[in-house]
């Protein structure tokens, strides 16, 4: 291996030992596979400040150890073989990236990028029901680069603070990106229910639709529902005093069926 930097470089098939580098003061094209025979975690690496271009099939091979491309740009790095991207790692880093500070990893490939972009991470406003677990809580990444993924660029769990009666505000928590990217974070809210007052909303929901699906008829308004004692006492014993009205009153007392009227017929035993 040779510190001294030459330029160009074309590499033709190639086979190292255990440990390589390849170092050019300007670009690199790689137009054969490199393949590392070393059986003590062998490593490759290739070093140019410009851009590394991978022909078809120069595939980067270093069984039992890794490779690292240190370049600002990579040029169809699909034909290397698999990796991950690295970001804020400058070539002579050692343990830790020194503009990332994320830990540089012992073993799987990557092609390391000496700048750190940021990545938008959104935090989702989410609803639960004081007494029962809190629900998951989720984020929104936006900004990603060069194929990564949410899942692989951000790892770690969202906190939360409480900001209120029965709110919480959700903060960033442990979320860091293990790939090196910078987190612009947008925190949100958490608000707990009480579980009557959901089943309320939902049935205010319900009675909201005017269709027959809901109601078993078409209507041009919907039912009032009230309490059956006050249907039958009330309205069946207003004008008229439908006699059958009254009865009807007394069948809808019954807990099982609906307490439910048309207020627009009045007394009548159509109001049932």
């Amino acid at each position: 291996a040779s510190a001294t930097p030459f330029a160009p470089l074309a590499i033709t098939t190639s086979l190292g030992g255990n440990t390589a580098v390849l170092r050019a003061a300007g670009n690199i094209d790689i137009n054969r596979p490199i393949t590392m025979t070393g059986t003590a975690g062998p490593r490759l690496d290739i070093v140019s400040p410009g851009t590394v271009t991978f022909a078809a099939g120069a595939a980067l091979s270093a069984p039992g150890g890794l490779w690292r491309v240190w370049a600002p740009n990579v040029v169809n790095p699909t034909a290397a073989g698999s990796f991950s991207n690295l970001y804020g790692c400058v070539y002579g880093d050692t343990t830790i990236c020194s503009i990332s500070g994320i830990a540089l990893p012992t073993s799987g490939n990557g092609l390391m990028r000496d700048t750190q972009p940021t990545i938008t991470v959104a935090a989702n406003p989410t609803t639960g029901v004081i007494g029962a677990p809190l629900p998951a809580l989720g984020y929104t990444v936006t900004g990603l680069l060069n194929g990564d993924t949410a899942a692989g660029a951000v790892s770690g769990t969202l906190s939360t603070t409480p900001s209120g009666t029965n709110t919480y505000t959700i903060g960033q928590g442990t979320l860091a990106s293990p790939l090196g990217y910078n987190i612009a974070f947008t925190p949100s809210v958490l608000t707990l229910r009480r579980a009557d007052l959901t089943r309320h909303m939902l049935m205010d929901a319900f009675h909201a639709e005017n269709s027959s699906d809901v109601y078993g008829r078409n209507l041009d308004l919907p039912y009032v529902c009230t309490a059956a004692s006050v249907a039958g006492g009330g309205l069946a014993a207003g004008a008229g005093r439908d006699p059958l009205a009254s009865e009807w009153g007394k069948v809808r007392n019954q807990p099982q069926l609906s307490g439910c009227l048309n207020v627009t017929d009045g007394g009548s035993c159509s109001a049932f």
